[in-house]
């Protein structure tokens, strides 16, 4: 059984470049050098993500997007490429969100250790037990 692959290839730009249909020549141009080369296996896909402070009128023009990602400007024809262009601004927010929905899928809950162990093991004296941590060389 082959497992898909994701390899992430991320352009961080200078805060005081906006993003352009300069740097998304560049980015283009990573694409189709990963595309073309041949040397990636068929389970390797390639996410090419640009990220910058802001994004220029003209390079706000380029960038159409998908309705589920507005992120997205190029896939390829094979799908195992795509380049992304997301501002700090955004990628920051959309990590707040996905982390505050784990959260509150995990309901994480504080729990103590010692009081845990000894309501689950009760025929356990902790009192009398002691624990310690030691280096082992390997």
């Amino acid at each position: 059984m082959i497992v898909k692959r994701e390899v992430l290839v991320v352009e961080l730009k200078a805060p005081k470049v906006k993003v352009s249909p300069v740097e998304l020549a560049q980015a283009m141009r990573y694409a189709r050098e990963i595309e073309q080369s041949g040397q990636t296996p068929q389970h390797v896909n390639f996410k090419i993500i640009l990220v910058s402070s802001d994004i220029s009128e003209s390079g706000k023009y380029e960038i159409k997007g998908e309705e589920n990602n507005p992120f997205l400007y190029f896939r390829s024809k094979s799908g195992r490429v795509e380049v992304w262009v997301m501002k700090w601004s955004d990628l920051i927010e959309r990590q707040k969100r996905r982390l505050k929905y784990l959260s509150n899928s995990l309901e994480i809950k504080d729990v103590d250790v010692q009081e845990k162990a000894a309501k689950d093991f009760e025929e356990i004296n902790f009192q009398r037990t002691t624990s310690t941590l030691r280096q082992v060389n390997v």
